[in-house]
């Protein structure tokens, strides 16, 4: 099920989108019993300027699996979602459980009037469930920054490198397109 009301998908200005998502894994398909899969992706944009980007970001992202022996590389990870977008500042796979959530914020800003240039700047927290006690006892934190430029301004697509940190880890990003 999707609901999106923004106008570029590339690089929203404004709106709102919305997915939630289910997946079975019966026990006739594999060797290791049935499980289950659902995903729920939350994004909000406010924009603060008609005629320069000045938006304010926001992304929520739940994923949980549950069943009998779940395979190892099904399991919810930081930077597993399917465009390895989340967790920005850790590596892709660092985490790893069977319940996981993520929120980030991000703020993106033109630098020239024409919006060649622009910057962002973002923090995320993230959390995965103890094996044991299905908690979430640990959240992570990262944040970083990046530069824009703009590669279609009819479409809105921008070449993005961004820099994230998080405790004992640092990278850098170089996309086509926004995060998210």
């Amino acid at each position: 099920m999707q609901f999106d009301s923004r106008k570029f998908t590339n690089n929203p200005l404004g709106g709102m989108f919305v997915s939630a998502s289910f997946r079975t894994n019966p026990s006739f398909l594999n060797k290791t019993g049935s499980w289950n899969q659902w995903i729920f992706d939350a994004r909000k944009y406010y924009s603060f300027s008609k005629t320069m980007q000045n938006v304010l970001a926001f992304w929520a992202y739940h994923w949980r699996v549950s069943g009998e022996y779940i395979p190892y590389l099904d399991l919810p990870s930081t930077a597993w979602d399917p465009y390895a977008r989340t967790s920005r500042g850790f590596y892709q796979g660092r985490y790893r459980s069977d319940k996981h959530w993520y929120f980030e914020g991000e703020y993106r800003r033109d630098i020239t009037q024409n919006g060649l240039l622009g910057f962002v700047l973002f923090a995320n927290i993230s959390s995965f469930s103890d094996f044991k006690t299905s908690n979430f006892v640990r959240w992570n934190l990262a944040a970083g920054g990046g530069i824009r430029l703009k590669l279609n301004k009819f479409s809105r697509t921008n070449i993005v490198l961004d820099y994230a940190f998080s405790k004992g880890y640092q990278t850098y990003y170089l996309n086509i397109g926004e995060t998210f």
